[in-house]
């Protein structure tokens, strides 16, 4: 059975530029934004590849699916069309 987008957690995600490395360590200090604790993670090594078919027929629906390695882990993902707000961007992200 299909889920409808109501239905599938959404991704939520802040898109930054970060003019100087002063600006960029500052975030890294913190450890709450806003009601969320935040946590390092520490450094990760991404390979990430999306597909589509030759007609691109994906991107012209507004669909992204990728394929990501992290380390032994792998992770396929489905995203489509959301909605921003300035940096913010939130889609539904199987």
């Amino acid at each position: 059975m299909a889920q409808s987008s109501s239905s599938v957690a959404p991704e939520v995600e802040a898109k930054l530029i970060i003019p100087r490395a002063s600006d960029l360590r500052a975030i890294a200090r913190l450890r709450r934004l806003g009601e969320h604790p935040l946590r390092p993670r520490g450094v990760a090594h991404l390979h990430s590849l999306y597909l589509d078919t030759p007609e691109l027929n994906l991107a012209r629906h507004g669909v992204a699916l990728r394929v990501r390695q992290d380390g032994e882990r792998w992770e396929a993902t489905a995203k489509w069309a959301g909605r921003s707000d300035g940096a913010v961007h939130e889609r539904p992200e199987l």
